[in-house]
């Protein structure tokens, strides 16, 4: 079925969301990771209710396409099988730990076992102190596991036929972006250009 036709642009999803390398489980920087992605600020509120359906903490379906996936993972692969490390504004190298390819197989071989669209259940947390609003995945969430920092963005719709139910799209990040991450506790700037081998 063509998941084209079963969703629909809302306001909110003129927002692209980053996957940070904070929120990644293969990461250049230090830390566990944080489960949770940011959606926006007091300005947003609006957007994301209407969006979400005022589902804040209430289990949520966030459906992905097989066939997006496989994609981006294919216009990532020549990364996974030969990556080559990032300057930081120190001039250090910064690079992955080994074994990329081999994440990159056991997540292209779990991807394609799945349906053609897929879900997991997420949270809409309630807005912080500053009124900050998050999305909770779960520790082990796919887009976790299977994206590099700062590789995609993710772009969110609802569906017209299901209610607390969000269709997430994936889309590849094409420029270099400098973001900062944590080393040894202190947070260094570092240039990411998935597209440019230092070699």
């Amino acid at each position: 079925m063509d998941q084209n036709n079963l969703i629909k642009k809302h306001a909110f999803s003129k927002n692209e969301i980053n996957l940070v390398d904070s929120f990644v489980l293969n990461k250049l920087g230090e830390g566990h990771g944080e489960s949770t992605l940011y959606l926006g600020g007091k300005k947003k509120h609006e957007q994301i209710y209407e969006l979400f359906g005022n589902s804040a903490s209430a289990k949520i379906k966030l459906f992905f396409s097989k066939e997006n996936f496989i994609s981006i993972l294919n216009f990532y692969q020549p990364y996974f099988k030969k990556p080559h490390g990032f300057y930081l504004n120190n001039g250090k190298l910064i690079t992955f730990k080994d074994g990329l390819y081999d994440i990159f197989k056991t997540e292209m071989e779990i991807i394609k076992s799945n349906d053609e669209s897929f879900y997991e259940y997420v949270d809409l947390l309630k807005p912080d102190s500053q009124g900050r609003i998050y999305l909770r995945f779960d520790n082990r969430s796919i887009l976790r596991r299977v994206f590099l920092p700062h590789s995609v963005k993710c772009v969110l719709f609802s569906y017209k036929n299901k209610s607390e139910a969000i269709f997430c799209e994936i889309k590849p990040v094409l420029k270099p972006v400098k973001k900062k991450i944590k080393i040894n506790q202190e947070m260094i700037l570092v240039d990411i250009d998935y597209f440019k081998s230092y070699n």
